[in-house]
């Protein structure tokens, strides 16, 4: 169907003779290992197909690999985009399949990927995003894809090649190219496979005023465009402390990155570059999807709070499904004791292609909300979140007033304050959580992200630290963790984290979940000022989990004031925070006891969750 190009091989000219030495043995029996491992390699080459194959367990290919040609796709305003289409062997047309990326680094293994597919029959199309790659115009993220992705698919659709029947895939940004299309698909798009992506985007920078510094400063920094003498890891460890951070770019990049600074310009909700415009038209996009929709999640996957919300709002909910892992953004394990993600993706996503492009049955595919139950196993949640008897366990002081603290079923019967010192020059480091992506990068010196073993209890004194007694029989927390907090600063603005852990029988922690709030930010509407001293409430609802507690399992709960660089680090003074070039120490209050003292709520499911569903038996 494409023309090929001629490729012709040269061999070079043979040297002359030489007398025969002990070194020229050597030197030929070299070169002879070195054939032997360029055959081994060329095998390895050829066969990378079925290895992969056999590595995901995927089923036997149908198709062998045909013709693959470069393109320059015209956008609208003439700048062409490089295009790769890869397509089956045989006479065609196939249903197709379009990626569109902005990462360079990632197009060999998208290319393997699109020839995957295509030995199942799909005519595979992959573009590098306007100014990357080897595309043309001038790199702005987010900017352009709209007006690109609609121009791409106007061309895809009128390709010989195509059967009528299209699918977009992919995974972060390559799954925001997917989202802000959603409302204007031309019919011959029957189904959107995007993974690890929030069309919330304000929710994925932003908790409560506080910016997740580990995400997309690291972002920033491998996007910005811009060349810097510095290490990585330098940049890094360098932007994520700066003071101001609106100056950081700057400082490690050598240069401004104007769409950074917009986004550490603006923690109100409210601000016009979240309510109008591009992010605002992404977050209407779910409810005016009209194509059935495979949505891949991770637990601890910074975007996993917009996919729940998302997914409820979605207007193919009826035909959709929403498959959360135990998987971090790359859809890898959050630990080692989970099971990773890419094998059972790729099965699914295959059979889900095949069901909405090939017609095949869609017996056995998942619908609503099929998730992991963490420490258990897959199961469909249908409604999600599932009813629950709500369990409450007050915050109470240590013996004493010793730390760690009480988690009971019954407050403590009088008021008291537990106070700690927080300094913004000495802040609590991440360890594991939600919110962090640099560490999957390596080289960065950056936290790992996941579920992650904890200090001891009362490592530092600005950490509260509060356990509960053994759990006398197994129970499933399924839903939203509820968490009051009656706080005081004697800053007028600070901020309070939270993070909630097991505790197992040899005394080992392992996060669940984490949030944080500033005080500016504890109601809708802010910021919003609160006297030096006075007592705030901060009602945290942490994002949705799964999570099997075993018999004789604790549960712990730190509360402090800083979590970096999962957070930026409060500076302990109200304004944007993102401009302020110095920081002061606070005294921090927790309340506890009495009518309105500290509290969680767990959703706790009857029985032990973790049943069998459809994912778990994808094959």
């Amino acid at each position: 169907m494409f023309r090929r190009s001629a490729h012709r091989a040269t061999t070079p000219a043979a040297p002359g003779r030489a007398p025969r030495s002990r070194g020229r043995r050597l030197w030929r029996a070299a070169l002879g290992l070195v054939a032997l491992l360029a055959l081994l390699l060329g095998a390895a080459w050829g066969l990378r197909h079925e290895i992969g194959r056999r590595a995901v367990g995927l089923p036997p290919f149908r198709h062998a690999l045909g013709e693959t040609a470069e393109i320059s796709v015209p956008m609208r305003d003439g700048v062409a985009l490089a295009t790769t289409v890869i397509l089956p062997a045989g006479p065609g047309p196939f249903p197709a399949l379009l990626t569109r990326s902005p990462y360079p680094d990632l197009r060999r293994p998208l290319s393997l990927q699109c020839e995957v597919y295509a030995r199942y029959g799909y005519a595979c199309v992959l573009q590098d995003a306007r100014g990357r790659g080897r595309s043309g115009g001038e790199w702005t993220p987010y900017v352009h894809e709209r007006e690109d992705g609609l121009d791409t698919l106007a061309w895809l659709v009128a390709q010989p090649w195509v059967d009528g029947n299209v699918g977009l895939i992919g995974a972060s940004y390559l799954a925001f190219t997917q989202w802000v299309l959603a409302d204007a698909l031309p019919p011959q798009v029957k189904t959107l496979v995007p993974a690890v992506w929030s069309p919330d985007y304000y929710a994925t920078l932003y908790e409560r005023g506080m910016f997740r510094n580990d995400v997309y400063t690291s972002w920033t920094l491998g996007n910005s465009g811009l060349s810097s003498p510095l290490p990585a890891r330098e940049q890094f460890q360098g932007a994520v402390r700066y003071r101001p951070q609106i100056e950081a770019d700057e400082r490690f990049l050598g240069g401004r990155v104007p769409w950074y600074r917009e986004w550490l310009a603006h923690p109100e909700p409210e601000a016009a570059v979240w309510s109008t415009g591009l992010w605002a038209q992404l977050r209407s996009m779910p409810e005016r999807t009209a194509v059935p929709v495979l949505m891949l999640a991770g637990w601890y996957d910074h975007n996993l709070e917009g996919m729940f919300e998302a997914f409820d709002r979605l207007g193919s909910r009826d035909r959709s499904a929403l498959v959360v892992g135990p998987w971090l953004h790359t859809t890898g394990a959050a630990a080692e004791r989970f099971p990773s993600g890419y094998g059972p993706i790729a099965r699914l996503a295959l059979r889900w292609l095949d069901h909405h492009l090939r017609g095949a049955s869609g017996a056995g595919l998942p619908t609503g909300v099929e998730a992991f139950v963490l420490n258990g196993g897959f199961r469909r949640f249908e409604p999600w979140p599932p009813a629950g008897e709500p369990m409450r366990l007050h915050l109470a002081p240590g013996e004493g007033g010793r730390c760690p603290g009480a988690l009971s079923r019954e407050p403590a019967g009088e008021p008291s304050a537990l106070g700690y010192r927080y300094d913004p020059d000495a802040p609590v480091p991440s360890r594991g959580g939600d919110a962090l992506f640099a560490g999957l990068l390596g080289g960065l010196g950056a936290p790992q992200p996941g579920s992650v073993l904890q200090e001891p209890p009362c490592s530092r004194p600005d950490v509260l630290s509060f356990l509960s007694e053994p759990l006398p029989g197994a129970l499933t927390v399924a839903g939203r963790v509820a968490v009051h907090l009656r706080v005081a600063s004697s800053a007028e603005d600070t901020a309070f984290a939270i993070k909630l852990s097991e505790v197992d029988g040899g005394g080992r922690a392992f996060n669940i979940r984490d949030s944080i709030a500033s005080l500016a930010y504890a109601e809708p509407g802010g910021p919003q000022r609160h006297p030096p001293g006075s007592a705030v409430d901060l009602d945290y609802a942490l994002w949705p989990i799964a999570w099997q507690l075993p018999a004789g399992a604790r549960l712990r709960l730190d509360v402090t004031s800083s979590n970096t660089p999962a957070y930026h680090v409060h500076p302990n003074r109200f304004g944007p925070w993102a401009e302020q070039e110095g920081a002061q120490v606070a005294q921090q209050a927790l309340h506890v006891g009495g009518p309105r003292g500290a509290w969680i709520e767990l959703p706790v499911l009857p029985g032990v969750a973790g049943a069998d569903a459809p994912f778990s038996r994808s094959r």
